[in-house]
Parts: C-alpha cells; structure tokens; sequence
C-alpha cells in the first residue's frame, strides 16, 4: 500500500503533464487563446466542484474563511503562464522543437 500511495501521484502526475502538453500543442490556432482559456479553466472548476462534493471536507463557510492571499495570486500566476504558453504555440509552432536543437 505504501509504494501505491507514493507512485500512483507520480503516474498521475507524469500522465497529467503528457496529456496538458499535447493538448496545448493541439489548440487551434484560430480560436482566441482568452476563449480557449475560459473552455479549459470551466472544465477544470466543474471537475474541482464534482471532486470537493465527492469528497470529505470541512463545510464551504470553514475553507472560505481560512482562504488566503496566495489562493488568488496562484490564479493569477496560472492565467498568465497559461497564455504565455498558448501564444507560443500558436505563434512559434516549432518552440518547443527550437529547444532540443
């Protein structure tokens, strides 16, 4: 049990990584990188609410109160290298090849 509780995060993790960059890589390039961001960010709080409703937890009115500075600047930080990462790839299609050479 003890090896499950370590590696399955790390294969989760690793599958995760593999399945964000073909997909970055895979968004079409006439679709508005803001557009293609608000898609993916709804999927992801749809899929957060289902797991925090699934899942024990302390009541909404607890985590709202303990909720901190960093909760919304890690927001912020994450929209940011997310369109930076888009634009890249739309714009330099070969970025990521341009970095092996």
């Amino acid at each position: 049990m003890n090896k499950l509780v370590f590696f399955l995060p790390v294969i989760m993790t690793v599958i995760a990584n593999t399945l964000y960059h073909i997909s970055a890589r895979g968004v079409s390039s006439k679709v508005d990188p803001f557009f293609s961001l608000i898609i993916s960010y709804g999927v992801a709080l749809l899929g957060s609410l289902v797991l925090f409703l699934v899942t024990k937890h302390q009541p909404i009115s607890a985590n709202w109160h303990a909720l901190t500075w960093p909760s919304v600047t890690l927001g912020a930080a994450i929209i940011f290298i997310e369109f930076g990462y888009m634009v890249d790839c739309k714009f330099n299609p070969n970025f990521w090849t341009n970095w092996s050479a």
